[in-house]
């Protein structure tokens, strides 16, 4: 039997996100951000997280205060220490992460290096067969207790 806990994040997760070097400015993050219909960039160097910029972040660290997004670099304003999952994660325990930190996604880490990105969106299109999953276990626990 399929169980809950057999969803990991890799089965879920984009596999190919976006990202951008240290040393682009913010502007260029921004385009992107609208051609490729995201809300967030990994910040990477030679495949190794430096940091993670959103939407939010470039609103409120430059747009809200009069900073020109032309000249404000990605590492001046991306967030560092940057919480991350593994592709082996349960989904289940990544999406209690991203809920109780209030977070919507969370760099893929492998062996040092970026192999994808997990967002809620992501959870939402799997989330049929995680719907399946849960009505097998009440079905399962509903017939154990019958016997009981």
């Amino acid at each position: 039997m399929f169980e809950m806990n057999d969803i990991k994040v890799s089965d879920a997760m984009n596999k190919k996100p976006i990202s951008v070097k240290t040393g682009i400015y913010v502007s260029e993050c921004a385009k992107l951000m609208r051609e490729n219909d995201i809300g967030s960039l990994l910040v990477e160097e030679n495949g190794i997280l430096m940091g993670f910029i959103t939407e939010q972040g470039i609103v409120h660290k430059v747009v809200a205060r009069g900073k020109d997004p032309k000249v404000v670099r990605v590492e001046d304003i991306m967030l560092r220490n940057v919480l991350t999952v593994t592709p082996q994660m349960e989904l289940y325990e990544a999406m209690k992460l991203m809920t109780r930190r209030e977070i919507r996604q969370l760099p893929v880490i492998d062996n040092g290096h970026i192999v994808g990105l997990i967002t809620r969106n992501d959870v939402l299109q799997i989330q049929p067969t995680l719907i399946e999953l849960l009505a097998e276990r009440f079905r399962t626990m509903r017939n154990y207790t019958e016997y009981e």
